[in-house]
């Protein structure tokens, strides 16, 4: 086990190697040069061209052909570091402590993950069943896309590329694919943790630049070097490690404190009255999964994920694969800000753009419009301050737009010609009649991000009011915000009140800081413009209004999450569930990784800016007991989690499924040798979360039909799989040879598998006896294989 975590580093590191060239290009706008967006960069681009060979059929779904790439790409990277040798040589030497930090960040998280799958490998709960299939289909199905094991004669129709993506490290590493399974969790914990750290160390050490604007970012001084790489450890924390107050709800009733009414009155589904627990923390099995559902009605069944419950969950979905690309993808929103060229599009590089940001729609779909837009309107505030509102600034940014937007789907063409989707248009709340999410559930979800940004706020409240005092074009927003606050608190959608408050604040907050950093005293600005008329010469006034490139990207983050969060009270996504649930699921999960991004930033503006040493010290006790109250769901969940073993410590969940289903793990043992590439097998009928599909599952075998709720998901209609699923059931319960024959023939089934599971849904099976139809080639207690004949 030790070998498998040492060769699965050992990949991931050689693709850091292979990727810091490019990065080191491609963020040189960064302090951090984006060493810590190497790893993830390489991988992606590995993946891309594997991927965009084997869809036009030029190379296959093998391991040779990702060698083939990872060669080339690595010869690309060797060139261009010898290009770059002095300058990459200078970087390491300057910056050797932050190397060392983003690798310690990355090392220390990707070994509490590889701990916690220790105690917890399994693959058959919740929906590891569906991503354990796609990913064991990446790596065995002969073409691309791969093909969908629980619909025979079928690809895969949802957003694959992350499956694909963690294929490419299993198949290199040579482990199994139950152990890649979680080392793959592993890694994305520690990847988003390391790049979550990194954009903050960039974000506070830009602030103290007196002009971002350079291509080559000055060194920064020591001491502030040094406290960027304190401060930045916030930026992991927020990001992969805290949960929401439900963490601190769940704790204190467990301990019977407070009433049964007050519990009540909290209106958290599924939460019990006070009680006792046998620990300090929740013992009820499944408390740790309310956190998700604090927006849940008795009524409707909303999500609001966040990522360390993602980690404990364990489900390889691809909103959690995606976690390193979009922080990649924030991370050259930040470069695209700070950047000095004239035009973007005149980069070298720049078709990454469309290439890096195109990938989060094949990660996951509902993030290529939010973070495309926000790299979007980065490049706006940029070519903003360069020539203001004029017709070549408006020219620009409608060519980026159309650039990194129309490619972004472009480079990922055969994707999209394949996929169906759900989605079937926008449904609107009627405010008259529904109601929001309760302004309770909010502030237990969001309460600590939104107590930072309005901290934030009323420490720069002056200047805003200032703002509005000396530019009257400013009183027309003012108008606009408070009707917009009047209707939606007339309407009690107070959460929607909540939002547009702090968007009317944070707005002219970026417009402030994006035009410049005021002078710090009244004293500054008289000399400033006094010295140049009295001939004593110095720095114009303009020298004292550098962008403060920081505090401008934390605000315009903030500003989207807000708008997320705001704009899922009033409309979601239509989709086969009908309901709000996965909007918010998706657009919260955004907002949430955003908001923890300019908090971290955030606090470090708080903590280090003058005021009094009452205030500051009031303000840091504060903050201290909140963000205490976040990490006691992490920390409830991590040991709750991790008490008992399960009889074994394996990252393999395979050990697990063949300690305790032997006869079954056997039959599927005995497939993967006897099975050709055209193989497909049929297996009894399930509900979801059942262990129906469950030998597809484990051998990516295409069968008839799995789990015929999730392929209405993906595809959008149920007719197909419906068909199926009345088919199998009569395959297994006719008495008839000639209907069992013609149906095995019609989706041409190779093996028909007989297990407990099918046993205790059919009871007696007619097929078994049906020696003209098939024959028994494995047997294992109750458990066999029928081959067709």
């Amino acid at each position: 086990m030790i070998f498998d975590i040492l060769k699965w580093l050992l990949i991931v590191e050689l693709f850091g190697l292979i990727g810091l060239p490019i990065a080191f290009r491609l963020f040189a706008p960064l302090p951090s040069r984006g060493y810590a967006f190497a790893k993830a960069l390489a991988l992606l681009l590995v993946g891309y061209f594997f991927w965009l060979l084997a869809s036009f059929k030029f190379l296959m779904n093998t391991t040779s052909a990702v060698v083939f790439v990872l060669v080339v790409l690595a010869g690309v990277s060797a060139y261009l570091a010898w290009r770059d040798r002095a300058a990459l040589r200078a970087f390491v030497r300057d910056n050797r402590a932050l190397i060392i930090a983003t690798e310690l960040v990355f090392l220390a998280f990707f070994a509490l993950w590889v701990i916690y799958r220790l105690y917890n490998p399994d693959l058959t709960s919740t929906e590891k069943p569906m991503d354990y299939l796609f990913l064991n289909s990446a790596l065995r199905s002969p073409e691309i896309p791969p093909r969908d094991p629980w619909l025979s004669g079928y690809a895969i129709s949802y957003y694959y590329f992350g499956y694909l993506l963690n294929s490419i490290l299993v198949r290199l590493s040579a482990v199994s694919v139950g152990t890649g399974f979680s080392l793959a969790l592993a890694s994305i914990m520690g990847l988003a943790a390391s790049s979550a750290y990194s954009i903050v160390y960039d974000l506070i050490t830009l602030n103290t630049a007196d002009d971002g604007r350079q291509t080559t970012i000055r060194r920064p001084p020591s001491a502030v070097r040094r406290r960027a790489l304190l401060f930045a450890l916030l930026g992991a924390l927020f990001v992969v490690l805290i949960g929401n107050f439900e963490g601190v709800v769940e704790v204190l009733n467990a301990r019977g404190v407070g009433s049964p009414e007050f519990y009540s009155a909290l209106q958290i589904r599924n939460l019990p009255p006070t009680h006792t627990a046998s620990t300090w923390y929740p013992d009820d099995n499944w408390w740790w999964w309310r956190a998700s559902r604090v927006l849940a009605t008795p009524q409707m069944e909303v999500i609001d994920e966040f990522p360390f419950f993602s980690f404990v969950i364990a489900d390889l979905h691809p909103h959690v694969m995606a976690l390193p690309f979009v922080l990649m993808a924030i991370g050259l929103a930040l470069a695209t800000l700070v950047s000095s060229q004239t035009s973007q599009l005149s980069n070298k590089l720049v078709w990454m753009y469309p290439l890096l940001f195109g990938a989060l729609g094949f990660l996951n779909s509902w993030d290529f419009p939010t973070y495309t837009g926000l790299v979007m309107l980065a490049y706006a505030l940029n070519r903003y301050r360069a020539e203001g509102l004029t017709q070549q600034f408006v020219a620009d940014v409608i060519q980026f737009a159309l650039f990194v937007g129309g490619l972004g789907v472009a480079f990922y063409l055969p994707f999209y010609l394949a996929f169906s989707s759900q989605a079937s248009g926008i449904r609107f709340a009627n405010i008259l009649f529904e109601r929001g999410t309760s302004l309770m559930h909010t502030l237990i979800f969001w309460g600590f991000f939104y107590f930072i940004v309005a901290s934030f706020a009323v420490a720069h409240v002056r200047g805003v009011i200032a703002l509005l005092i000396r530019d009257t074009r400013w009183w027309i927003y003012a108008a606009a915000m408070l009707l917009v606050l009047f209707l939606t608190a007339l309407f009690q959608w107070w959460t929607a009140v909540l939002m547009a408050l702090l968007v009317g604040v944070s707005v002219p907050l970026l417009a402030q800081h994006s035009a410049g950093r005021h002078l710090a005293s009244t004293r500054e600005r008289v000399m400033a413009t006094l010295r140049p008329k009295i001939g004593l010469g110095g720095a114009k006034p303009e020298a004292y209004l550098a962008p403060d490139h920081a505090t401008t990207f934390a605000l315009l983050a903030s500003i989207i999450a807000f708008a997320l969060v705001f704009v899922v009270e009033f409309a979601f996504i239509r989709d086969s569930f009908g309901t709000r649930m996965n909007t918010v699921f998706k657009f919260y999960y955004q907002a949430w990784i955003l908001l923890a991004i300019a908090c971290a930033y955030f606090v470090y503006v708080l903590m280090t800016r003058h005021s009094s040493l009452v205030a500051r010290s009031l303000w840091i006790a504060i903050f201290a007991v909140l963000c205490a109250g976040t990490l006691v769901y992490p920390a409830a969940a991590f040991v709750s989690q991790t008490s008992s073993t399960q009889g074994t410590l394996t990252l393999d969940g395979d050990v697990l499924y063949a300690k305790y289903h032997p006869d079954d793990a056997a039959a599927i043992a005995w497939l993967q040798l006897h099975t050709t590439a055209d193989s497909v097998i049929v297996e009894g009928m399930g509900g979801d979360y059942s262990d129906a599909g469950r030998v597809a599952v484990h051998t990516s075998i295409p069968n008839v039909i799995g789990w015929v709720g999730h392929e209405l998901q993906w595809r959008g209609s149920g007719d197909e799989a419906g068909k199926r699923e009345r088919d199998v059931n009569t395959l297994y319960m006719s008495p008839d040879p000639a209907e069992v024959q013609r149906l095995l023939k019609q989706y041409n089934v190779t093996y028909v598998f007989v297990g407990d599971s099918e046993r205790t849904k059919y009871a007696n099976i007619p097929l078994m006896r049906m020696t003209s139809v098939v024959t028994k080639v494995f047997e294992q207690q109750a458990t066999s294989i029928f081959r067709v004949k």
